[in-house]
């Protein structure tokens, strides 16, 4: 019972919401459209060559109809009620700090206690923190950094719109990440960085590698996108081995937020201030913006709606462990 667009011209579906029918109507495009009675309703889009089970792709059709389809995080599942983020976000509304608010700085705080690393700079994203990170470094255009070619396409993108060029490492036989003799294998004479990304939330060993790139003249940014709350064998948290450290907290993370929001953690205070400055065009003065930077800061609404799940991120880690 397996099937392709290209097999199927049409399908009548009945539910709740009302009898559809659906027509393929462009084999080149894999274009569906959806009509109730005359009226175009939605139109569709597939790969001609997908192939799904028929169960499978008529619980997909029904999502489209009636907009089913399973929310990326559900909050209201994680809490027995959603008073205390309507408490949050009424602060907010209250002080109207809506860049730079008191939330900010406090979730700063409680981060930098949770990781145990001296400083955290909130952003705009977890890409926004591989670039900020990148553009802290004042490499030359087009200086070679060192990515995993198996990761998140921000990983290495961030690189270039930092403009440096990604030189990509292989990952090990054996693992998700690679090993310090890939490394040594992929490294040029431009390379100046070596973005280790922990893919799937599994921490990797980083200590021979900090060893390796300190005495190469390399800086080790850690990717941990998909890794707060991961620690290594000495109970260290993630994060805390490189220069400096990027987390994402994007809605599907461990710790995500109720849009985009990041990152970037580290325990030298001249990076801590930079990236500061980058956050903000470049300013630590209102107006005055002595170096080149970017409008990537942290919304204060996120960052109180991060405080409220950062108290319960244990439990959640433990129960995706399970999961």
């Amino acid at each position: 019972n397996w099937l392709t667009p290209k097999s199927v011209r049409n399908m009548t579906v009945i539910c709740e919401a009302g009898m559809y029918v659906l027509d393929y109507m462009d084999q080149s495009l894999g274009l569906y459209t959806l009509h109730e009675g005359q009226q175009v309703r939605k139109k569709i889009y597939f790969s001609p060559e997908r192939k799904m089970p028929l169960d499978a792709e008529l619980i997909h059709f029904l999502d489209m109809i009636t907009g089913d389809a399973p929310p990326v995080c559900d909050i209201v599942d994680a809490f027995e009620t959603l008073e205390e983020f309507s408490q949050a976000f009424n602060r907010c509304l209250e002080h109207s700090y809506f860049i730079g608010g008191p939330e900010v700085s406090e979730l700063e705080e409680c981060l930098q206690e949770y990781l145990r690393i001296n400083h955290v700079i909130g952003v705009s994203s977890g890409t926004d923190a591989l670039i900020a990170s990148l553009m802290s470094l004042g490499l030359e255009p087009d200086d070679d950094v060192l990515v995993t070619s198996f990761t998140f396409v921000s990983s290495a993108t961030s690189i270039l719109l930092a403009g440096l060029n990604p030189v990509f490492v292989d990952t090990a036989p054996d693992s998700f990440h690679p090993s310090l003799e890939e490394i040594k294998k992929a490294k040029t004479p431009k390379t100046k960085a070596l973005i280790y990304v922990h893919l799937f939330g599994e921490p990797n060993e980083l200590r021979e590698i900090k060893k390796y790139c300190d005495e190469e003249g390399m800086v080790l940014i850690e990717d941990c996108a998909q890794s707060f709350g991961s620690k290594f064998d000495d109970g260290s948290h993630v994060g805390t081995v490189g220069d400096m450290s990027c987390f994402s907290f994007f809605p599907a993370k461990n710790l995500g937020c109720f849009g985009d929001g990041g990152a970037v953690i580290t325990n030298d205070e001249e990076c801590k201030t930079k990236i500061m400055m980058i956050r903000n065009h470049g300013s630590k003065v209102r107006y005055y913006n002595d170096i080149l930077g970017s409008n990537f800061r942290l919304d204060t609404v996120q960052a109180a709606m991060l405080l409220l799940l950062l108290e319960n991120i244990d439990e959640w880690i433990e129960s995706r462990k399970l999961n």
